[in-house]
């Protein structure tokens, strides 16, 4: 320092601390730029093929499983590890999903390359997950795996996500697709810290940890906290699975102990707090975060469960709304309805092949706390719309409920038509249910159930308990309703 004044010495020293200072933002927050499918990034030297099982130790060698996969290697019956606890940050490089492929119907196409082994993430950290652009197919699947086929994807955490493929119809942070009865449990996309800002956008089909799961599968113990958007009308949206849909003889979906943080908007339909679209079983789910929508089947678990599953112990806490009007008001707003605080819309239709697994839903032990704010009719505080068939016990309202016609303090309205209805006939069961908030609504609206039709009296079956009744309604509690 001999020639330089103690001021001048300061004066450098400061400046180099705000120079580091400004170098370390920059880096926090530069944007990804070039793809980890490159050979320049990814490393396939830890693979060895007469190995069943492989620990992979930084960004480079996840990349290189993605290479393996997307080159046709499936992984069956092989084991990938991660170091317990440590961060693979891969914000450097936008990602190319583990498993690149396309959806038809409720399967793939051929020619789709698929991650069939077993994932144990053991609660390792995959930062700064990147996907944005647009898709080849709007039916490619997007997510950090694209399509998890009988495999297995456990205990992984992601921060700082940013998908955002805006004609994409199947995104999820973990997996874009499950099929043949893949399970994904233990994972979490997002954080609650302020400065996670963790965001899953597509034209639909979105959801915090999956995008789509169809015929069989598992979704079990993760959580969201990830914004979701759906920027398309058609939706199917969710906090936790856009869509787990389609139903097979035998086989069945299952999403439970999943709880949703994340904000879940669409400038559509068929949106939820855990799925947008769903014929899964669901239990122990929650969602802590506001849901909206513009269209039918808006609801605080399940925008629209279709043709067959059981809700239990469910609960929504947050503000559901939808933005929609009857008749529609323009292209944009081509109108809807079925809004409710645990399911938005229940129905049941689709062809034998697509559904041949159909019998009533049952919802037990669903509780509300909610406002549900609609423009349009058909909104409840347990559940706005059903179609033919319902059995709800022990659930309980007591948010408020606001709507045009036909608002109930637990089902909005409930109508049967010729065709359509489950095998077991069953129109409406209602036993020991609660609802205590107040409900604002047009003509046909108040009480527990704000409006009941029959279209075809002749097609009503009738339900087997209690006292083989087509409409059994007992034990239910309704007060301050206005």
């Amino acid at each position: 320092m001999k020639g330089i004044t103690k001021v001048t010495a300061l004066t450098i020293i400061a400046l180099m601390i705000a120079t580091c200072a400004v170098t370390i933002t920059a880096d926090a927050n530069h944007a990804a730029t070039g793809n980890w499918s490159d050979s320049t990034y990814a490393d396939e030297s830890w693979y060895d093929d007469s190995k069943s099982e492989f620990t992979l130790e930084d960004a480079g060698d996840l990349a290189g499983l993605a290479t393996l996969v997307n080159e046709g290697n499936n992984f069956e019956n092989i084991t990938i590890n991660l170091v317990a606890g440590k961060t693979y940050d891969i914000s450097e490089h936008e990602w190319t999903p583990i498993g690149t492929g396309t959806r038809s119907g409720s399967g793939i196409t051929d020619g789709s390359k698929t991650f069939n082994g077993t994932f144990n993430g053991n609660g390792a950290t995959i930062n700064g997950l990147t996907i944005t652009g647009t898709s080849t197919n709007a039916d490619d699947a997007v997510g950090f795996f694209g399509i998890v086929s009988g495999g297995t994807v456990d205990g992984l955490v992601f921060t700082n996500v940013s998908i955002n493929v805006s004609n994409s119809e199947m995104a999820g942070a973990v997996v874009g697709m499950m099929v043949n009865g893949a399970t994904v449990q233990n994972c979490t996309a997002g954080s609650d810290s302020s400065e996670d800002s963790s965001s899953v956008t597509a034209s639909r089909g979105n959801g915090g940890i999956v995008g789509r799961m169809t015929i069989s599968g598992t979704i079990e113990g993760c959580t969201n906290y990830a914004d979701i958007e759906a920027t398309g009308t058609k939706g199917n949206t969710g906090g936790i699975v856009g869509a787990a849909y389609y139903t097979g003889t035998d086989k069945t979906m299952t999403i439970s102990d999943c709880h949703n943080y994340g904000v879940v908007k669409s400038a559509g339909m068929g949106v939820g707090g855990i799925v947008g679209l769903s014929a899964a079983n669901i239990s122990d789910c929650s969602n802590n975060a506001n849901v909206s929508g513009t269209g039918t089947s808006i609801g605080g678990i399940v925008g629209e469960q279709k043709n067959y599953g059981t809700l239990a112990n469910c609960t929504n806490y947050n503000e559901v709304s939808n933005g929609s009007s009857i008749p529609g008001e323009s292209d944009s707003n081509p109108g809807g309805m079925g809004t409710g605080g645990i399911i938005g819309w229940i129905r049941y239709s689709g062809n034998d092949t697509q559904y041949p697994l159909s019998s009533t839903i049952v919802l037990i032990n669903c509780d509300n706390s909610g406002d549900i704010t609609s423009q349009s009719t058909h909104n409840g505080g347990i559940v706005g719309a059903v179609y033919h068939s319902v059995e709800m016990t022990d659930c309980d309202n007591t948010g408020s409920v606001t709507g045009q016609n036909f608002t109930g303090g637990l089902i909005g309205g409930m109508q049967t038509v010729d065709e359509f209805h489950p095998d077991d006939g069953c129109r409406l069961l209602m036993v020991d249910n609660t609802t205590t908030g107040t409900v604002s609504g047009g003509a046909q609206s108040g009480g527990a159930l704000g409006h009941f039709s029959s279209a075809n009296d002749s097609t009503t079956k009738k339900c087997d308990v209690p006292n083989e009744s087509n409409w059994t309604v007992y034990g239910n509690t309704i007060s301050s309703i206005s």
